[in-house]
């Protein structure tokens, strides 16, 4: 399935799949895959601070966060990220309710970002 998911959106989008949502253990490596500007680091700290209510610093090491924080992670790096297109790919599916309203609510009201998602899970908002 995600090779036929590159084939279709790789060119285009930046695919975020919620079954895989880090490749490393350092917060500061993932900032440097998701081409994170130094200045906007704060942010991305800031916001998933906000969705998490958890308090995660620059150097903090992100093996011990959970499946649902792993993914607001992801997602929170790829809204940060220079890719004007995201694919989010089974990101709800791991989040208890109240996380999935909030996290729902806030990317619809991006509009900086186009943002398409394939979970089947979403439509139960």
């Amino acid at each position: 399935m995600m090779i036929k998911l590159c084939e279709l959106y790789g060119s285009d989008y930046l695919i975020c799949d919620g079954s895989n949502p880090l490749i490393t253990d350092s917060l500061a490596e993932e900032m440097l895959l998701y081409h994170i500007d130094v200045q906007f680091q704060w942010q991305v700290l800031n916001l998933y601070n906000q969705l998490c209510a958890r308090n995660l610093c620059h150097s903090a090491n992100i093996s011990a966060l959970s499946g649902g924080q792993k993914i607001l992670l992801m997602i929170v790096l790829a809204l940060h990220s220079r890719a004007k297109k995201l694919l989010l790919i089974n990101v709800f599916e791991h989040l208890d309710a109240d996380k999935k309203k909030s996290l729902k609510a806030y990317l619809d009201s991006q509009t900086i970002k186009t943002i398409r998602y394939i979970d089947d899970s979403a439509k139960s908002f």
